[in-house]
């Protein structure tokens, strides 16, 4: 929830602009003449106090009479200071007509007073509240725009500090336009790094923290350029691990933390530990390299998550923190806790005003609700009961209800409730008038009604989201929609317009690349679930007949190379590779091409050959068999594995892949298979393939590609190639010795130049050094990629 990120800088800069500004103006007054503190000022320290204890309807009352005495007074600017303070505070409620309204006259009266240091310093702390006005509104651009004729007038005065809350401001409005390289370096430039760019090594990132910890550890800093200071830090850990530096990211908010504890603030610390929470879950959807378990990353993600609850004095973000623990505790399956969780935080949803950032936490609240209405872990009415004694056994009830008196398996939350949530949140985004918000909130409950079975509900509502988010401006949320109706419509019995659907929602993505976890961020920490199947899904569909048309086989085959293309995307948070379709059965007139593709209930094989239509053939085995299948080869490939083990699942994966084939491999005159494999099996060698008379590699030449789209099939360009090897043979942190990596590397010294890093000179820095001046690198060291010593 990036929203909340500036949330406690917006509803502080109420009355920090007018305690300032009054200050100033009361001692510039003083040395005029001695007269009493006009009534106004009284008025505005009242609403202050007022403002502390949460009475939001007494501050606006007192706002107004302030407004008022320093209108009769004929004190413009004072007025104006008010009024943008009043503005702020309708906003805190969610009435945006009358912050609108407000802002304006504050604006207007600023603009028609001579330009003097007192009155440039107020127009642009009440800029500064109109960007955010517009950024909660949905109107980024124009928040941009804004905050940038602020900074410029902060420059002039030279208030440093209020020139960086201006600058982090921007990189918000610009992170969420998915601009996230250009936000960062805003970031390195507010805070005065001398970075030019957000793609730095570890070292080069390491030396940039210390800058920075030179300059929170100054004595005479003020609380104030500190604090913004702070929020910087936080914001950049935040943009550094959307664009997949988690090192980095962990880093930067590590320093954050250390500064947030000298300025004593729990807010602050709050909204630190909610980011370190989201890196901690990012660590958890990638291979760790320390040998860390996704499940310990996610524990240590919950309790950054629960310590920003505790710590938190406003509302979104306790909001923020709350529904990300309910995620993860939903995503672990521990339903007794995640029903706690949620029971707890239901009566805070009708106390939060609608703000962007809470309307945002709701949505995402009620989708999280849905996925546990469909978690069915065997866990019995007792068990529930005692975490939440007065849930009923109505309310035990699925979303999709099949339930039983004694084993219930349910999620203690109902339709009814997210319903109810769901209708709430989109009266309050129409309200707001944010489209692509408003879409948000329609297509959840689009979802809701398909997992209720409900078609034809579910079809209009979800036609209504994709209305309201047009692909050229919210393409992230129209795939997602698209994706939608095209399960309603094969739930409906209707595969060519659900083929159609998936079709668009592919092309999107592909469209997207590696911006796509800029413009949603959670992609990040759900590639499997939010995108992979989108791409299955179609190729079951376009497969799906016995006999499925060459074009179905075509764009199968198409479709099935463009997600191992995301893949690598994802992998690498970057569109990392240029494509170039091209195929090699088009080029080479002895090799043949096969996919094998993993579906859940099946496995799908596509052959192309030469000068031929593509063919198919298919074996009907549930996806959970097909794996242990691929486990098994897997374990068989070990040295201490006898033939009689090895050989039967070798001949096994043999008839699903090759045997079909044959006929046709030997009628080509096929010399060479080239295998785009899919999923598990890219873990396998397909020279184990065996016949029952020889392996495949005894018959055939192979070859192995991520996907034809990815690199264009030509021969290597004569240069004079040199490699730079890197090994360890000794035993180390409890691993055994691997004698035999010393003669894997004198195998590739025989063949090409090469410079050898092993066992202690294969460090990180000496690896680094080295990798700048080769062109390919290998690396054998059994173990996971941690070579510090």
């Amino acid at each position: 929830m990036y929203f909340n990120r500036f949330r406690s800088f917006f509803l502080m800069l109420v009355f920090t602009a007018a305690l300032l500004i009054s200050t100033e103006l009361a001692s510039f007054q003083a040395g005029l003449a001695q007269t009493p503190r006009p009534t106004g000022w009284d008025l505005v320290q009242q609403a202050q106090q007022h403002d502390q204890t949460g009475h939001y309807q007494q501050v606006i009352s007192l706002l107004q009479q302030a407004a008022a005495e320093f209108a009769a007074q004929g004190d413009r600017l004072n007025q104006a200071t008010a009024l943008g303070n009043l503005a702020a505070t309708y906003a805190r409620l969610g009435q945006w007509q009358e912050a609108n309204q407000s802002i304006g006259q504050s604006l207007s009266f600023l603009r028609n007073q001579s330009t003097t240091p007192e009155q440039q310093r107020i127009l642009a702390q009440t800029l500064e509240i109109q960007g955010h006005l517009q950024l909660e509104q949905g109107q980024t651009q124009s928040a941009l725009e804004i905050w940038s004729e602020a900074e410029n007038h902060y420059r002039s005065l030279q208030l440093p500090d209020r020139l960086l809350q201006t600058q982090i401001a921007q990189s918000e409005a610009l992170q969420i336009l998915g601009l996230y390289p250009r936000a960062c370096k805003l970031l390195l430039t507010a805070l005065d790094l001398t970075a030019q760019t957000c793609d730095l090594s570890q070292p080069e990132w390491e030396a940039q923290w210390q800058t920075l910890l030179s300059n929170i550890a100054e004595p005479s800093q003020e609380t104030g350029t500190l604090s913004a200071i702070t929020r910087g830090m936080n914001a950049l850990g935040h943009v550094l691990r959307v664009l997949g530096q988690l090192d980095a990211s962990q880093q930067i908010l590590s320093v954050a933390m250390t500064s947030a504890q000298k300025l004593g603030d729990p807010q602050v610390l709050a909204e630190i530990s909610l980011h370190v929470g989201n890196t901690l879950r990012a660590y958890a959807s990638q291979p760790a390299l320390d040998g860390t378990s996704p499940l310990q990353f996610e524990q240590s993600a919950l309790e950054a998550y629960q310590q920003a609850d505790r710590l938190a004095t406003q509302p979104e973000t306790h909001l923020g923190a709350q529904v990300n623990q309910l995620k993860l505790l939903v995503k672990q399956q521990n339903l007794p806790q995640a029903i706690e969780l949620w029971r707890s935080l239901q009566p805070q949803l009708n106390t939060i005003a609608p703000t962007h950032s809470s309307l945002f936490a709701k949505i995402n609240l009620a989708q999280t609700l849905m996925e546990l209405a469909q978690v069915s872990p065997d866990v019995t009415a007792m068990e529930l009961a005692r975490v939440s004694p007065d849930v009923t056994a109505m309310e035990l009830a699925r979303v999709s209800p099949d339930v039983t008196a004694s084993g219930v398996t349910a999620s203690g939350v109902t339709a009814s409730e997210i319903h109810s949530l769901l209708t709430q949140t989109i009266q309050q985004t129409n309200q707001l008038g944010d489209p692509r918000l408003m879409s948000y909130a329609l297509g959840s409950r689009g979802r809701l009604y398909e997992l209720q079975r409900q078609w034809s509900e579910a079809e209009a509502t979800t036609n209504q989201a994709l209305g309201l988010a047009p692909p050229f401006q919210s393409a992230d949320i129209t795939y997602q929609f698209l994706w939608q109706l095209g399960r309603i419509h094969k739930a409906q019995g209707k595969p060519r317009r659900a083929v159609n659907d998936y079709s668009k929602a592919v092309k999107i993505l592909g469209s997207l690349r590696g911006d796509l976890v800029a413009l949603n961020p959670d992609v990040q920490f759900s590639f499997r679930e939010r995108v992979e199947p989108i791409y299955r899904e179609l190729v079951a569909l376009l497969l799906k007949d016995i006999a499925p048309s060459q074009g179905d086989l075509s764009q199968a085959r198409q479709v099935i190379e463009s997600l191992q293309l995301a893949e690598l995307d994802n992998f690498f948070r970057d569109a990392c590779a240029d494509t170039k379709p091209e195929m090699i059965d088009r080029i080479d007139r002895t090799a043949a091409v096969i996919y094998p593709i993993i579906l859940s209930d099946r496995m799908e094989v596509i052959v192309a050959l030469p000068n031929q239509p593509l063919h198919h053939y298919r074996t009907n085995r549930p996806q959970a068999e097909l794996e242990q299948t691929f486990k098994q080869v897997r374990t068989a490939l070990r040295l201490s594995a006898f033939p009689e083990e090895r050989l039967p699942v070798a001949q096994k994966l043999y008839d699903w892949l090759i045997r079909p084939a044959e006929p046709m491999l030997a009628e080509a005159n096929i010399q060479t298979l080239v295998f785009v494999l899919d999923g598990s099996l890219q873990n396998l060698p397909m020279a184990i393939l065996h016949d029952g008379q020889r392996y495949l590699i005894e018959s055939y030449n192979l070859a192995l590609t991520p996907g034809l789209q990815l690199l264009t099939p030509q021969p290597l360009t004569k240069v004079k190639l040199s490699v730079l090897t890197g090994a360890l043979t000794e035993a180390r942190q409890g691993f055994s010795a691997l004698p035999a990596v010393a003669d894997e590397v004198k195998q590739i010294q025989t063949q090409l130049p090469t410079n050898t890093l092993l066992n202690r000179q294969f460090s990180d820095q000496s690896l680094q050094q080295q990798t700048s001046r080769t062109a390919c690198f290998g690396g054998s060291s059994g173990n996971a990629w941690s070579v510090q010593f």
